[in-house]
């Protein structure tokens, strides 16, 4: 790991696509929270059984500390693009492979933070449309969805790692 080149990854048009949206999603997340927080009862779903039904409340201003969970998140995964040099990987880093190897690893974390914060986004969504009092379940497929999304998205990456080593 000492040994691996510092090299800056260009962002290509798919790298630029999947940030934009991932800021735009989190943007209009503190946009949702800050609008309709004075609209919502003091106390708000803040749990979902697994089969989508709000089984826990809370405070309005959980929301709050769920979006800066959620923004200390997207900001560290984003630092850590830049350090591609520190990460972990399947294969042996050589002279090479090491941009090929630095850019999909970079992809995996910019693909991943785009689906935490779209999946923080509809939680927020949700909880929104429970606490101004609509029929809002979560359907029993929400989470097992989103397994599968990140193995899924992880074995691809695994995949063109161990080809392209």
């Amino acid at each position: 790991m000492k040994n691996r080149p510092v090299i800056k990854i260009k962002l290509t048009w798919i790298d630029k696509i999947i940030e934009l949206l991932s800021f735009l999603t989190i943007i209009i997340v503190w946009i949702m929270v800050f609008i309709k927080h004075k609209e919502f009862p003091d106390m708000i779903p803040t749990h979902f059984d697994l089969k989508g039904k709000a089984d826990l409340v809370g405070s309005k201003d959980n929301l709050f500390t769920l979006q800066s969970v959620l923004t200390f998140l997207f900001i560290g995964m984003t630092l850590l693009t830049y350090f591609p040099h520190k990460l972990s990987y399947a294969v042996q880093i050589t002279k090479r492979n090491v941009k090929l190897q630095y850019r999909l690893a970079v992809r995996l974390i910019r693909v991943l933070k785009l689906v935490l914060v779209f999946v923080f986004g509809l939680l927020f969504f949700k909880t929104i449309q429970n606490a101004q009092g609509y029929d809002s379940e979560f359907r029993i497929f929400f989470l097992p969805y989103f397994i599968v999304s990140i193995i899924f998205i992880v074995a691809i990456y695994l995949i063109k790692s161990i080809r392209n080593k």
